[in-house]
């Protein structure tokens, strides 16, 4: 039976800061950060003030 495999690579991306133990990243190809909840990244957000409201608005 073949193997699969997926030939797709992670997207680089930068730890900006962490808040309320979450990190605040910001992906190599995209403009705006991106709040990392563990399974998931959130919607691209344009600030980082705003992904700090998102982190506060979820707990």
């Amino acid at each position: 039976m073949p193997r699969s495999f997926s030939l797709a690579t992670p997207d680089p991306y930068t730890k900006i800061e962490e808040h309320k133990g979450y990190s605040i990243l910001q992906y190599g190809m995209e403009d705006g950060y991106r709040v990392d909840f563990g399974t998931k990244r959130s919607i691209e957000l344009p600030t980082v003030d705003a992904a700090k409201q998102l982190i506060d608005n979820t707990n």
